[in-house]
């Protein structure tokens, strides 16, 4: 007697608890689209475009909170191979507002951030994005604790990715203000979560000879996602120069270590501090007619800072 009692204590307090704690619901970021977002509406909605010979997708809320998207690729041979991706809630939340909203995006006659959207989960009703942020003073990208994906239902072996970074795979613009460069635009892509590119314009600099002339640069991050921060530290490097076509330009070269700092989904605020090697032009070097005499030029190692405004697309 004592043993059938052990043994039903057994079932109810571990077995059942670990079977519910591995179930999902199904998850429908918009009625547009239903459970199962396919080829077709992959290039209607202009999403998941980082996946090569994608098949369809599926999204799945954990009990733990946590968010998992079943990719069907399709392989070489024909056949079909699952990768589980993992994707924080706000990206959830913005994938639902462009889909619902995508013909007047497409047309100017709406910007993502007007109307809250929302997601909804069977059996379990929908949430909205203003229900989420009350819940949460600081918003934190799901971890995936090295959990069992066995009860997932996939057809082939899984490969387990993160997507937790808004701007991963975009097209950005961003403008700001710092010293020693002064104004500072940029025109670049995210490759992925961690390697930016772009170009940057500058106007009002505080080390050249004409602060009107306005500096052209390249530059690149390297950015360094940390699932238990809502923020983003990354590392930017930029060599540029004065746009001058008579005489010697001014040049610069920047490091600086910055921070995304997420506001919506597609607007991200960016301070950094750092360091300004600058040289300027005094006198000397080549000229126009052919004539040359040794360069001399002033050349600095500054402090400075940043800050600016990324929007992304």
């Amino acid at each position: 007697m004592e043993k059938k009692l052990l043994l039903l204590l057994t079932w109810f307090f571990v077995v059942i608890p670990s079977l519910a704690q591995d179930s999902l619901n199904i998850v429908i970021l918009s009625p547009k689209v239903g459970e199962v977002i396919d080829k077709d509406e992959r290039e209607q909605y202009s999403i998941f475009k980082q996946y090569k010979d994608f098949s369809q997708v599926i999204f799945y809320k954990k009990t733990n909170n946590e968010f998992i998207a079943k990719f069907s690729i399709t392989q070489p041979d024909g056949s079909e191979k699952d990768t589980l991706v993992r994707y924080s809630e706000l990206v959830l939340f913005g994938l639902s507002e462009k889909i619902e909203n995508w013909e007047k995006l497409k047309t100017g006659d709406y910007r993502m951030g007007q109307n809250p959207p929302k997601i909804t989960i069977v059996n379990e009703g929908f949430i909205t994005k203003q229900d989420f942020l009350l819940k949460q003073k600081e918003i934190k990208d799901s971890l995936y604790r090295n959990e069992s994906t066995k009860n997932f239902p996939v057809t082939k072996q899984n490969s387990i990715t993160e997507v937790s970074a808004p701007w991963g795979n975009s097209l950005y613009l961003s403008a700001g203000w710092g010293t020693p460069q002064g104004f500072r635009f940029e025109l670049g892509y995210n490759i992925g979560m961690f390697i930016s590119l772009g170009l940057s314009f500058g106007i009002g600099d505080m080390w050249s000879r004409d602060p009107g002339e306005g500096t052209f640069a390249i530059l690149g991050s390297i950015r360094f996602p940390i699932n238990s921060l809502s923020i983003t530290p990354y590392l930017l490097f930029s060599r540029g120069s004065k746009f001058s076509m008579l005489g010697n330009p001014d040049a610069y070269t920047l490091i600086n270590l910055g921070t995304i700092v997420p506001l919506i989904p597609w607007l991200q605020l960016r301070p950094e501090i750092g360091l300004a090697f600058t040289s300027k032009h005094i006198s000397g070097g080549r000229s126009w007619f052919g004539g040359s005499s040794p360069e001399v030029t002033e050349d600095k190692t500054r402090f400075g800072f940043n800050i600016s405004f990324e929007v992304d697309f």
